[in-house]
């Protein structure tokens, strides 16, 4: 065992090991008890690291839970890992979905439980030594709904509209690596570009390029969507420039106005303006999924296309346009933003009870750029 190992085991002290062995549980705001176990406490930096993460409704009722806020039904951008203190960026891809519908919750009767298996190596990397802490936070606009029998359609889309904001939040669980037992994937990264870094240089300083046989209509498809984009960004970062105070768009969907807050959102247009008219863009047309399409956030600027994306208009709400405008906000060079809800209804939703995460959620960049209705 090497020094700095035996260093951290003394600071640690039993408890904290204890803990690590054991499952780190909490409830949530919605009555959710999250339980998370690590497969082991010691790794080396080759071995693959992943958690057990348990979810059971401790409430007297069943609730309806979203499925992908659940572990495994979403992105891993729901863990929280940091190593030696310091937030790691999440590898993996985040999507952009269709609001949710009936089919989109999962029924926990009283006491029932679901689980999932993560594996989390390959979305943080995790091959460097040190002391790793990973919770899983997972927020959702649209987390519960009503726990009702079928009813009919119109009851149905009521119950959705009144589905309930929520986090699922485990207390931290801690696993360590072992130094210099593990090459770094970060710098395996750099040493050995990736296959999208190819594609980006096809594409040149502000072209664009398409992998995963596209074809010509798709290709025409992308290219008109992407002129709309590219003025949907432009004329939004317009609006946010000539804004004094707050108008009844902003309001709609980025909450109460500050001037701070205003140019937190301008500045992601912006960026998007300077991407869309000068960054080599890559679109893939691989994706079988029913989403409109995803990204990995910190592979800028390849954007995966899904089958709910041709189905689209060019646009207006939920358009093809809007869909890149909120691919776009999601890398991290451009505005970083998450997925706390989907859809016309919950977006305006979050705007009014958390418009902080209405300034990071990808869907509320779209509808403000798409702005459908129209709102001064």
């Amino acid at each position: 065992m090497n020094k700095q190992l035996r260093a951290w085991k003394k600071w640690a002290g039993a408890g904290l090991l204890a803990l690590a062995a054991g499952a780190a549980q909490a409830a949530s705001s919605v009555g959710l008890d999250v339980q998370l176990l690590p497969t082991g406490t010691l790794f080396n930096g080759q071995q693959d690291i992943a958690v057990k993460v348990t979810v059971t409704n401790r409430n007297a009722v069943p609730v309806r839970v979203l499925k992908w806020a659940l572990p495994g039904g979403r992105d891993g951008s729901a863990f929280r890992v940091t190593r030696d203190g310091t937030l790691l960026p999440y590898q993996g891809a985040v999507y952009k979905r269709p609001a949710p519908t009936a089919d989109d919750y999962l029924t926990l009767a009283p006491g029932a439980s679901y689980s999932a298996d993560v594996e989390l190596s390959g979305l943080f990397d995790m091959t460097d030594g040190g002391h790793y802490s990973i919770e899983f936070d997972s927020f959702s606009g649209q987390l519960v709904a009503p726990a009702s029998a079928a009813k009919t359609p119109a009851a149905i889309a009521a119950d959705l509209a009144a589905a309930q904001p929520g986090a699922l939040e485990s207390t931290p669980a801690h696993v360590w690596v072992e130094y210099g037992s593990g090459p770094s994937l970060s710098a395996a990264l750099a040493a050995e570009p990736i296959p999208e870094t190819a594609a980006q240089a096809k594409a040149g300083a502000g072209g664009v390029s398409y992998t995963g046989a596209c074809t010509n209509a798709q290709k025409s498809a992308i290219a008109t969507a992407l002129n709309s984009a590219a003025t949907y960004a432009s004329r939004a970062n317009r609006y946010l420039a000539g804004m004094t105070a707050s108008t009844q768009r902003y309001a709609k969907w980025f909450g109460t106005y500050s001037d701070t807050a205003r140019g937190q959102v301008k500045l992601h247009y912006a960026k998007m303006v300077n991407a869309f008219n000068g960054k080599p863009l890559v679109y893939d047309c691989s994706c079988t999924d029913n989403y409109y399409a995803y990204v990995y956030p910190n592979q800028p600027y390849k954007v995966y296309v899904c089958p709910v994306f041709w189905d689209a208009p060019n646009t207006g709400t939920d358009s093809k346009a809007g869909t890149l405008i909120h691919e776009m906000s999601h890398f991290t060079v451009i505005g970083a933003t998450d997925d706390y809800v989907y859809g016309q209804s919950g977006a305006a939703a979050l705007a009014i009870s958390n418009p902080a995460r209405a300034r990071r959620n990808a869907d509320n960049h779209e509808y403000f750029a798409e702005n459908t209705p129209a709102l001064p």
